[in-house]
């Protein structure tokens, strides 16, 4: 009992492509990063020159330039510290300036401390590897008492 009608499959959808949209304007490549050429990368520092006996005196005048400049540091960083906290203090609560005043000041200048802890380090540092630095150990031990010699 099988009938004479053919079976007939539905059609399958056939997925045709759309269109291609229309390429975009062509943008500029994104750069990530650059390399940059540090000046003078591969060659070595030149040595310092000085006049005869005057080496020892430029050498004093850079560890005491240095000093200073870490000594300026670290007050630069007391007053920055000192004005954030400061703020913070007034906004926190009334009156918040003065009543924190002393806190603020405190840790303030702990903070500038550590930085301008630094500058008789960096003196010592500059004075004694240049030329005459005995000269400038035999002046220093000539002048303290023989206590803290």
């Amino acid at each position: 009992m099988t009938s004479n009608k053919t079976d007939t499959k539905p059609a399958e959808s056939v997925a045709v492509p759309a269109p291609a949209a229309p390429a975009p304007a062509a943008r500029p490549p994104v750069i990530l990063y650059e390399s940059v050429r540090v000046k003078g990368a591969g060659k070595r520092k030149r040595k310092r020159r000085y006049s005869v006996g005057l080496g020892t005196i430029q050498h004093l005048e850079r560890g005491i330039t240095r000093s200073l400049e870490t000594v300026t540091k670290g007050v630069a960083r007391t007053f920055s510290e000192y004005s954030e906290r400061s703020d913070n203090s007034a906004r926190k609560k009334r009156d918040g300036a003065l009543r924190d005043g002393i806190e603020n000041w405190t840790k303030a200048l702990s903070k500038g401390m550590r930085i301008a802890g630094d500058a008789p380090y960096d003196f010592v540092k500059q004075v004694n590897r240049g030329p005459g630095s005995k000269q400038v150990r035999d002046t220093v031990r000539l002048l303290t008492p023989p206590p803290l010699r």
